[in-house]
Order: structure tokens, then sequence, then C-alpha cells
């Protein structure tokens, strides 16, 4: 079924419109959210799968509408730990507890830019202020800036929470690591696992035939 896969992914990729797809790990999302009806916020995504039938073999499309949440990570940490300092991570087990409870695993979009990504870690010891190397296409160079730095200068995105802990995405290359801020981070309805999506997402399936 190698071959039909690839052909399967070929005839999702022209047909998806627009073409602004991201993979986040077996499944393809949009980065273009757009308001569904009572003014909720939608991101579309897709899955592909091929089978073997009878009639030979089938490529399945499962497409899927998943909600954003408005608020941001920090909000709803806020919300969830009502009176508690959110930032005391360092020293309050049940403050740390719930980040990685509620963050690890979870499915996020960014306020700046519209990508999807899927929460691998919380990294405690890191905040705003650490510093990363960031390549510079038209010097061809590598700069030293911080978190916070880079997303002033290059989103307009002022960092308000100084202590808040770093979250790290799975990357799409295993030679990339990404991190990204709670702050700038909206996690979305639900995050499906495995075989919840008709249930949770309101799948909408298709069987194509495919020739190989």
């Amino acid at each position: 079924m190698g071959a039909a896969s690839v052909v399967g992914q070929h005839l999702v990729n022209r047909f998806a419109h627009p073409l602004r797809i991201q993979k986040v790990g077996k499944k393809f999302f949009t980065n273009c959210p757009q308001v569904g009806k009572g003014s909720h916020v939608i991101i579309n995504g897709h899955v592909v799968t091929s089978m073997l039938s009878a009639a030979g073999p089938l490529l399945q499309l499962d497409l899927i509408d998943q909600p954003i949440r408005r608020r941001s990570i920090v909000d709803i940490m806020h919300t969830s730990l009502e009176g508690a300092d959110i930032f005391a991570h360092q020293t309050d087990r049940d403050v740390k507890s719930e980040w990685m409870r509620f963050c690890v695993s979870s499915t996020v979009t960014t306020t700046y830019n519209s990508r999807v990504y899927k929460i691998k870690q919380v990294h405690f010891d890191k905040d705003p202020s650490n510093t990363f190397m960031m390549y510079q296409r038209d010097q061809k160079e590598h700069m030293e800036i911080t978190f916070a730095k880079y997303y002033e200068a290059f989103y307009s995105k002022r960092i308000v929470h100084k202590y808040q802990p770093l979250l790290e995405a799975y990357a799409e290359k295993d030679t990339e690591k990404v991190f990204l801020l709670p702050e700038l981070c909206t996690p979305t309805g639900y995050t499906p696992s495995p075989g919840t999506y008709r249930a949770a997402a309101g799948r909408r399936d298709a069987l194509i035939p495919c020739a190989v």
C-alpha cells in the first residue's frame, strides 16, 4: 500500500484549499482559522489513510473541523488555579502538576501566525528571557536573541508574563526544537486521541478509489 499512500497524499494536497497545510503528527491542518456559526473560530484539518478492499485500493479522507478557544493558556490557568500564583511552579507542586496536566499532549494554535502544534513538554527551567540562536536569512548568519525580544520584533507581541514556563512542541523535523509561550497559545476545544475523531469533531469521511 506504499504506492497508494503516495498517490492518496498527492490527491489530498491537490484538492486542499487554501494550500497552507501543516503536518501535526498524522494529521494535517490549514493555517487559516475561520469564523463559524455563533462566532466560534474553527480550524480545518484532515487525516489520510489507505486500505485494501474487494474493489481495490481505497483512500480514506477524514475531514476535521476543530474548534479553537479564544483564551490563552495563561488565562485558562488563572481560572483553573483560582487564587493561586500560576507562576509559582518552582515551589508549588500543585501548580506545576496542573501545568503538566493541562499542557502536555494538548493541541494548540499560536495567536501570531495560527500554526498548530502538539505540546511535548513543559520546561519550568526556561522563561521568555532565555535566548536562542536565530538564523538571519538576509545576512546568512546566526544571532542570539531572547524569546521576548523575538516576538516583539517580528510579531509586535509584547510579552506580559515574564515568569511563564516555555512549552516544547513536537517539531516537524528531528533536527529542530520548537518552543512556545503559553501567553501566545490558545488550546483547541479538545485533544483527540486515535479513534475519537468521529465522535468528537464532526468528522466527515470520504472513500476515494486509487489506481496505482
